[in-house]
């Protein structure tokens, strides 16, 4: 009897520990059941305007393991203690409102509401290729760690006419996290007012299509690893001070590789920050936005900017900015990097480019393509003195009366000095750089052209003719 007890004891106190894993936290992939809630492993089952309730500590009110569940304008309300593992809620869903999850379990969420008011409380989870099918249903978290709608280990959610808002910190409002999932959302209402919570937030796949959305304090959309934010005939905005986009390798092992991409088509994205870039790439990673057709309000006036973030332990990412038209479309801002960033602008047709490429000097790399065009011309209108190591022009650049200094030159477009004054026949008194039509650099700090052939040149802004 003794000997029983005590294998008992040793076999109990193994399981919590293997149960705790280091430093608390647990291994517990499922939350518990609540007895004022509904649970499902199996069937097909229908329930319309009922009240499903929890308030234990990691535990959901809704759970389907199995079958296929729908809900018709059902309250659903999460409240009472905060969840005990931080990952768990985060990656699990195991103090969730409603959770589905298991290849073979669907829940159909048709109307009704979600209200969640304790710590790591996700509204809608889905997990393990489990389905959430969820319409006309409004989303209210309070609390931090609780995201709107949220899919993790290749969890799916199709999403329509939402109303969300969260408002704890580090609870974005569509989002994926370790393991990825794929979101699709449809119209709605996408709103956050914590700290650290972008409006999308990406270790998966997410595509929206004709919904507003706004993060006080946080981003527009943030990708983590290989994978991809779309965004399709969308209004967001983001009131953070650092950046409206971003795409990075956290290193967290919430995602996988180093190339993520964010897809903007037919939207408008207005940022309110005054420094705050449209697009940064902080980690070593290879980040690509492409823009089509779409109205921007960068306060900035900065696209693009690839540098080192010293949150995070990795630099010299690349950025890709692809600017897109179906039809004429002009974009204004410049592409910035510093000493460790790569950056690379592609001029598609029909698109005019106002801005400049690395101003300051200080990128590692920068290639700026102007592409070649049957129908329609792609432009580059610099704004600023700009500084280019590979320059593929097959369209039309105007300086501006700016200097375009690049180390290589391909193409058979042009390079026109639009805005630059008048032929002179001396360049004053003022040393400065004599550049050709081109933009080549051929002397520095001079006021003459002692040396060249006779023809037409740049200094200090003016046609300087020998």
């Amino acid at each position: 009897m003794k000997k029983t007890l005590l294998t008992s004891m040793f076999t109990a106190v193994a399981l919590i520990a293997m149960a705790q894993g280091g430093g608390g936290s647990t291994t517990t992939t499922i939350g518990g059941t609540s007895s004022t809630g509904y649970s499902q492993s199996s069937g097909t089952n229908t329930v319309s305007s009922q009240t499903y309730t929890s308030t234990g500590s990691d535990e959901n009110a809704v759970q389907v393991t199995g079958g296929t569940l729908t809900m018709n304008n059902c309250t659903i309300t999460k409240t009472g203690s905060d969840t005990q593992d931080e990952d768990g809620s985060s990656f699990y869903g195991i103090n969730s409102a409603v959770y589905v999850g298991g290849s073979s379990a669907v829940i159909n969420m048709n109307g009704g509401t979600i209200t969640t008011s304790t710590k790591g409380a996700n509204g809608g989870f889905a997990y393990n290729s489990g389905t959430l099918n969820i319409s006309d249903v409004t989303i209210r978290n309070t609390s931090n760690l609780s995201r709107g709608i949220h899919a993790t280990g290749g969890g799916i959610i199709n999403a329509s006419n939402l109303d969300i808002t969260t408002a704890g910190s580090n609870s974005s409002v569509v989002a994926t996290d370790r393991g990825g999932g794929t979101v699709t959302v449809n119209g709605g209402s996408y709103v956050t007012t914590g700290t650290d919570c972008a409006v999308l937030y990406s270790t998966g796949t997410i595509t929206v299509t004709g919904i507003t959305g706004s993060s006080s304090k946080g981003e527009v959309g943030v990708i983590e690893g290989d994978n991809s934010i779309n965004i399709y005939d969308s209004e967001i905005s983001s009131g953070s001070s650092e950046r409206g986009l971003m795409i990075l390798q956290s290193g967290s092992g919430d995602s996988e590789g180093y190339n993520g991409y964010i897809t903007v088509d037919n939207s408008t994205l207005t940022l309110t920050d005054s420094d705050a870039p449209l697009c940064e790439v902080p980690t070593s990673m290879t980040g690509t936005l492409s823009l089509t057709d779409v109205t921007l309000t960068v306060p900035s006036g900065v696209l693009m900017y690839v540098d080192y973030n010293t949150r995070w332990s990795t630099y010299g990412g690349t950025g890709n900015l692809v600017l897109n038209t179906d039809d004429e479309w002009t974009y204004t801002g410049n592409v910035k990097a510093d000493q460790y960033g790569t950056v690379t602008v592609t001029v598609n047709c029909g698109v005019t480019w106002k801005g400049a490429m690395d101003p300051d000097n200080t990128a590692k790399s920068t290639t700026v393509t102007i592409s070649s065009c049957d129908d329609g011309q792609a432009v580059w209108s610099l704004t600023g003195d700009s500084y280019v190591d590979n320059l593929v022009n097959n369209g039309v650049i105007y300086t501006n009366g700016y200097t375009l200094t690049y180390t290589t030159l391909t193409g058979n477009g042009t390079i026109s000095d639009s805005g630059v004054e008048e032929i002179a026949t001396d360049g004053g008194t003022r040393p400065g750089n004599v550049y050709d039509l081109q933009g080549r650099e051929l002397k520095s700090n001079t006021t003459t052209l002692d040396g060249l052939d006779s023809g037409i040149y740049i200094l200090n802004g003016h046609k300087i003719k020998k």
